[in-house]
């Protein structure tokens, strides 16, 4: 986990949920309004639900076998109920804003790679005040009848920004965003206070792991 240790990061790519805030109180309360208008029944819900997977992922997660047209709808209706929230109980991490001030401080670019689409992304990061420190935003709408991936996200953001690959990084809190980062090869960060669990992102073999004290690292 040091290959990134003496790198020197010119852009760094967030993701947001489990990485910037906490997020699972808005996202749980739109599933539970989606499931009550549909009249559908997820008695696992509590057990299988996870913060981090694409909207689809998290569909076919929660009801495996579902027919294209049902999965459709459950998307349509969660996207409806999700998107028109003001989001009250969405959060920033503590040190989140002292992180993003020290990146952007010591010149770095920052931009977020998230599954969460465009609407909420941009309220969310004009509610927090963190509208001037990215310099890009990728979410899985950006393209006009296309949903991306994360990894294409991430594809999205190399394309964008003029840096070499080796002085990219990706900070995200799950496996996903650590492939993600491995399939456009650049280093990758696990953060520990997110929602995936410390031993998970450990088999994920991220470059760096940080923790709340030691994300300065970010700054080398």
């Amino acid at each position: 986990m040091n290959r990134a240790a003496s790198i020197r990061f010119g852009l760094v790519l967030f993701d947001l949920d489990g990485t910037l805030c906490r997020s699972e109180e808005d996202i749980i309360l739109a599933w539970q309004e989606t499931l009550d208008t549909l009249g559908l029944s997820c008695p696992r819900f509590r057990s299988l639900f996870r913060v981090g997977p694409s909207l689809q992922e998290m569909t076919d997660i929660l009801f495996p076998g579902i027919s294209r047209e049902r999965k459709e709808e459950i998307i349509r209706e969660f996207k409806f109920r999700y998107d028109n929230s003001p989001f009250p109980g969405t959060v920033p991490y503590e040190w989140a804003d002292a992180m993003l001030a020290a990146l952007k401080h010591a010149g770095r670019k920052l931009a977020v790679v998230t599954n969460k689409r465009q609407g909420p992304t941009r309220f969310l990061l004009k509610k927090f005040g963190w509208e001037t420190q990215f310099d890009g935003s990728f979410s899985p709408d950006i393209l006009p009848g296309k949903t991306l991936t994360k990894p294409e996200l991430v594809s999205c953001a190399l394309k964008q920004f003029d840096i070499a690959p080796e002085h990219i990084i990706m900070v995200g809190d799950t496996p996903g965003d650590i492939a993600a980062a491995r399939k456009n090869r650049i280093p990758a960060a696990a953060v520990t206070w997110g929602y995936g669990s410390r031993e998970e992102l450990k088999q994920a073999r991220p470059d760096l792991l940080l923790t709340p004290a030691t994300w300065r690292k970010l700054l080398q």
